[in-house]
């Protein structure tokens, strides 16, 4: 996701509000609306802090409470799946980055905990805005977790789908690449067998097609009409102009 500039007021350290603007993602954004809600997206099982923190969580001075959310909530109020790679980096880049605007205040023992990536628990998880932190600069930027904040089967799994994603694009852009060059070599050659046609084609492509590759692309121009089978002989094209 691309970044999403916020403006907010914070606490800048010497106890007055001021603007403060957020380099964020999208996901980040989300995360940090929720807890401007009154209710975080789902009113199940939010709870307040004490008033040991009386300038709040999101509201500044006079406004509400700290605001406590589990996992389990942002889940629902961001619409990142439960457990999923977006919603931990997310979070660990909201909770563990210099710009560390959110805090992780109990795990499942009722501790403290670490900014780990722990954070499929559903219910037992809970965070909350960090009231304490402060900044000189008016645009902060929060960046994006590290890849090895993910666990080794997210990092393999995103690793799996962009070298998917790489192959398509190569595989289409070859295709390409073929089809030029055989309506190429046709429009000049106006007639040639098919063995003729894909000699042809290899010399003159620059990287090594197969030939069921070029025979792919070649029925693919005679569906499209670029091309037809001669009639007295099926081994034979001709260019349509």
């Amino acid at each position: 996701p691309g970044t999403t500039p916020s403006s907010s007021s914070s606490s800048s350290g010497g106890g007055g509000g001021c603007r403060k603007e957020l380099d964020m993602s999208l996901h980040q954004a989300l995360v940090l609306c929720a807890f401007n809600s009154p209710t975080g997206g789902n009113s199940g099982s939010s709870s307040s802090s004490s008033s040991s923190n009386p300038s709040g969580g999101v509201g500044g001075e006079n406004g509400p409470k700290q605001q406590q959310l589990t996992v389990r909530q942002l889940s629902l109020a961001t619409g990142m799946e439960l457990g999923s790679a977006e919603l931990k980096g997310t979070l660990q880049s909201l909770t563990g980055s210099k710009a560390k605007l959110l805090i992780k205040i109990t795990d499942k023992t009722g501790g403290g905990g670490n900014d780990g990536d722990d954070n499929d628990g559903g219910d037992a998880l809970v965070y909350a805005v960090n009231a304490s932190f402060s900044s000189k600069l008016f645009r902060i930027k929060v960046g994006a977790v590290a890849a090895s904040g993910l666990s080794a089967a997210s990092k393999a799994a995103a690793c799996q789908a962009e070298s998917e994603k790489v192959l398509a694009h190569v595989s289409r852009d070859r295709g390409y690449a073929i089809d030029a060059c055989l309506v190429r070599i046709m429009k000049a050659r106006k007639t040639l067998t098919h063995p003729l046609l894909v000699a042809e084609c290899f010399s003159q492509v620059k990287f090594p097609a197969t030939g069921p590759e070029v025979k792919k692309r070649i029925e693919s121009l005679l569906e499209r009409e670029y091309l037809e089978r001669d009639e007295s002989d099926p081994n034979k094209y001709n260019y349509l102009a």
